[in-house]
């Protein structure tokens, strides 16, 4: 098949759902012929083939590697659909995969109106109405009536829980629900696993992702002052960026944190798997989750992960087991979740049992989850 894959988000820009982007089209494209059309971003090249993957990418006045506005997205949607109108009509297409509603989904669908090729949207959670309204409800509510659109129009809307699809469900309403398909995510196992043991003196704790609401890294810091009036030593080192990153410079002051707490950046996924093999525990107790490939990483890593009933949707977390799962989240309960590993564990050099971690990486590693991908997309491609 000939798939063209749209996300205004591929490395080395973005965030998560570029590597997701990035790992299924490098194993599609190893029976498959592979488009990109994502954002362009300094001196990257315009056009790139990589792993068998060609590359377009579009200036669309992006500015900041892990982030977009609205404007630079608005940008990249009438640019990748003129470019890709062009490409469209020199190049035979079988199908569109597009990642996120907005605004992949918009040039997807404008295209499908074009051209009549069919498209299928994989979702990253906050992209559908009522994901985490508490942060998304104005995007939602202004852009409601058009997702739905571009949902009901697609040929499948693809999840990655069960929990998902039910919101998804009432969002495209009963004559929709059954091409809204779960999927789980995954990592790049072979290249996360360690089974080195994580023995240090003192407690290494880490987050990676963006710094929003939704993921609490400022409620991880008040957490760590009671640790720290605990007596217990450690260091905590958050990966990565975001809109709250003033806020948590701040909090890291007022809670007298300099010497424990370390914002590190962005880090490249070399860095970040040192940083994985050099720690003990992962934590991240969003209030809301798509399904966090920062978790699968850190467990093929063989880190204990601290998280919460939101971002543990296929209970690959076990609590007290090879990690801890918040109910209700709070400063406190992250606090004490913590001090349970460093008492329970941590001291005692307490590693999580190899076989835990193997049946990890047996049921959710990417060669294994694009397989099903590529499954649905040959009823879609070839009908």
């Amino acid at each position: 098949m000939n798939i063209l894959m749209l996300n205004y988000e591929y490395p080395p820009i973005g965030g998560g759902a570029g590597q997701v982007t990035l790992n299924i089209s490098k194993r599609l494209a190893q029976h498959h012929n592979i488009t990109v059309v994502t954002a362009g971003y300094h001196d990257l090249p315009k056009i790139e083939k990589s792993e068998g993957i060609t590359i377009f990418r579009i200036n669309s006045k992006r500015k900041n590697k892990m982030g977009s506005n609205v404007s630079e997205m608005l940008s990249w949607v009438t640019k990748s659909f003129q470019f890709c109108s062009e490409y469209l009509t020199k190049n035979k297409i079988d199908i569109i995969f597009t990642h996120f509603t907005m605004p992949g989904g918009e040039v997807a669908l404008r295209l499908n109106r074009k051209f009549n090729i069919p498209y299928v949207i994989m979702s990253h959670g906050h992209d559908i109405p009522w994901f985490f309204p508490e942060q998304m409800f104005l995007y939602h509510f202004g852009l409601y009536f058009r997702i739905r659109q571009i949902c009901r129009k697609s040929s499948a809307l693809f999840l990655q829980t069960p929990e998902m699809k039910v919101i998804a469900d009432k969002f495209t309403g009963k004559y929709h629900k059954n091409k809204n398909i779960v999927i789980p995510n995954a990592c790049d196992t072979d290249f996360f696993a360690n089974f080195n043991k994580h023995k240090h003196d003192k407690l290494k704790i880490i987050y990676t992702g963006r710094f929003v609401m939704q993921k609490q890294p400022v409620a991880i810091i008040k957490a760590l002052r009671i640790v720290k009036a605990s007596g217990i030593s450690f260091e905590m080192n958050f990966i990565g960026d975001g809109p709250l990153l003033s806020k948590m410079q701040n909090a890291i002051i007022n809670n007298n944190l300099q010497k424990e707490v370390k914002i590190l950046g962005w880090k490249t996924l070399d860095e970040i798997k040192a940083i994985y093999a050099n720690a003990n525990l992962f934590v991240m107790p969003s209030k809301a989750e798509g399904m966090s490939v920062a978790i699968i990483e850190a467990m093929a890593s063989g880190l204990y992960v601290l998280t919460s009933n939101e971002a543990n949707k296929y209970n690959i977390v076990k609590d007290k087991k090879n990690g801890f799962v918040i109910k209700n989240v709070s400063a406190q309960s992250i606090a004490d979740e913590i001090l349970n590993y460093n008492n329970d564990f941590f001291l005692s050099k307490t590693e999580i049992p190899v076989e835990v971690i193997q049946d990890l990486i047996t049921n959710f590693n990417w060669d294994s989850i694009v397989n099903t991908y590529l499954t649905e997309l040959k009823k879609i491609g070839t009908s």
